[in-house]
């Protein structure tokens, strides 16, 4: 079974590069980011209406939410996608610190943040796991709170699990490309532009 490494075999080549430092990646990734906001929202939205609808008042009419309504609203809304940033990256980290042993690095930039292992070569297997982590446990956990705990948190949680999965677009991005990548395929992770390598395939001398 393959572990990260420092170096990889001098057959490896760089065949496929994701980077968030050029502007057509990163229009898309914010265009699909938008698509899964929308998508996460109608889904939980749903899944809260179906679970939790004794617990919830629609109102029967528009009413202007007063100041301290709006202001609560927005204090919810910031902290929560705080949190969701620091527990989103720190689940990333917490994968790269168990497969290298080595302490990720954080960054955090104008429209996104990132952990990263820029000195690793990480197998494909392995990078399942960093890459989804964030998804499936952050989403995981959220809908055990929307289903168990007091109606105060439904916002918080519901607020929690559509950013995350928003936030996740880059995850599942290269996810994809993960499936379909051969299974020697090392990846090396630098935040803001991941790399993938596979060996080269060999020259017949005939």
């Amino acid at each position: 079974m393959k572990k990260p490494v420092k170096e990889i075999s001098a057959n490896y080549r760089l065949y496929w590069k994701f980077d968030l430092t050029r502007v057509r990646e990163l229009f898309w990734l914010n265009f699909f980011s938008l698509v899964l906001l929308f998508a996460a929202m109608i889904a939980f939205g749903f899944f809260i209406y179906l679970h939790r609808s004794a617990d919830i008042s629609l109102p029967t009419h528009y009413r202007p939410p007063t100041v301290i309504e709006a202001l609560t609203f927005l204090a919810q809304l910031f902290g929560t996608v705080a949190i969701m940033i620091l527990l989103h990256e720190g689940l990333h980290g917490l994968f790269f610190w168990i497969f290298t042993g080595s302490r990720p690095k954080f960054a955090f930039k104008l429209y996104y943040a990132y952990a990263s292992a820029p000195g690793w070569f990480i197998p494909r297997w392995q990078y399942f796991f960093i890459s989804l982590a964030p998804l499936v446990g952050i989403t995981f956990f959220a809908v055990l709170g929307i289903l168990y705990l007091p109606v105060l948190f439904l916002l918080p949680l519901y607020l929690l699990v559509i950013f995350n999965t928003s936030g996740a677009v880059g995850d599942l991005w290269v996810t994809g490309k993960l499936i379909s990548a051969p299974r020697e395929t090392m990846i090396r992770d630098f935040g803001d532009a991941i790399e993938f390598y596979r060996a080269a395939p060999e020259v017949s001398d005939n």
